[in-house]
């Protein structure tokens, strides 16, 4: 892993107004939401109802709490994010609203979902003039419970990535988590015992697996599992690098967390760099091979 991270998290940090960060802790509730908490501490004042008056604490509450998260979540993707991904690479672009369209994932994870959802769009042209992009992506089934209410299954949530690469192989190579199997897929077994404690590997060309997955690719592999502790899935497919990562919605910040915490900046710091530094080896692996 590269160590100019700490360069560019003090540049972000020397570059925000310490104003416009308190700004975005502070709440500002909606006409709306203020009329309805009104009306329901004005009915429990009058009923005298204890479990009323619990109620609209309780609504107050969550009310403030899910406004101050959702003003720092805006700030963060509009200021940190944004500031982060152009730092890293000047050429680089991060989108918010913007994410990988379900129907190539599903070409590569052949997985039943019923609803999908893609944003936090980074996009570019890395060193070999090669494409790549990245979303936070959430793939849910949908089931009832006894009661027939809707019932949410996250499949995966996470980040998705895909990368340009020099040479169709036509032919499909996975690199997954040890509890992983790949159906129509045949299980390759790789020179580096290491590299088995943490990978299986299938595929439909043996001599493809061979000649991408060199020892200094395995290692890179091992060491940013080790280091990240982060599980993630390697697919080549035709032309195509694809990563997922399963961390979650990374891009929403938590209760506690604030919008210049350094390790989770750095958190995304280490993906993108993580998936930029794998594509660019495996593309110049590529290359010698031709």
């Amino acid at each position: 892993m590269d160590n100019n991270f700490e360069e560019i998290y003090k540049k972000i940090i020397s570059e925000l107004n310490a104003e416009d960060i308190e700004q975005s802790k502070k709440i500002k509730l909606e006409s709306k939401e203020i009329a309805i908490i009104v009306v329901l501490f004005v009915i429990s004042l009058f009923t005298c109802s204890l479990p009323i008056f619990l109620a609209v604490l309780l609504i107050m509450y969550i009310t403030i709490i899910s406004k101050k998260t959702r003003n720092k979540n805006k700030f963060f993707k509009q200021n940190v994010m944004t500031k982060m991904v152009k730092y890293y690479n000047d050429s680089f672009e991060y989108n918010a609203n913007m994410g990988i369209g379900s129907a190539e994932y599903s070409q590569i994870w052949k997985e039943h979902y019923d609803r999908y959802y893609a944003e936090d769009d980074i996009k570019g042209i890395l060193a070999n003039n090669y494409s790549f992009e990245m979303s936070n992506v959430k793939a849910q089934i949908v089931s009832k419970d006894s009661k027939e209410k809707e019932v949410l299954r996250d499949i995966f949530s996470g980040i998705f990535a895909k990368i340009n690469l020099p040479v169709d192989f036509k032919s499909e190579l996975y690199i997954c988590e040890k509890s992983r199997s790949i159906k129509d897929q045949e299980k390759i077994r790789m020179d580096s015992s290491e590299f088995e404690k943490h990978f299986k590997v299938y595929g439909q060309n043996k001599m493809t697996a061979f000649q991408l997955l060199t020892l200094d690719i395995m290692q890179m592999l091992i060491e940013y599992k080790e280091q990240s502790k982060i599980e993630f899935e390697i697919c080549i497919k035709n032309d195509k690098l694809y990563i997922r990562f399963f961390i979650g919605d990374v891009f929403e910040l938590g209760m506690a967390e604030n919008t210049t915490n350094h390790d989770v900046i750095q958190k995304h710091y280490y993906i993108l760099n993580f998936i930029v530094k794998l594509s660019e080896k495996l593309s110049n692996i590529i290359k010698e091979m031709q």
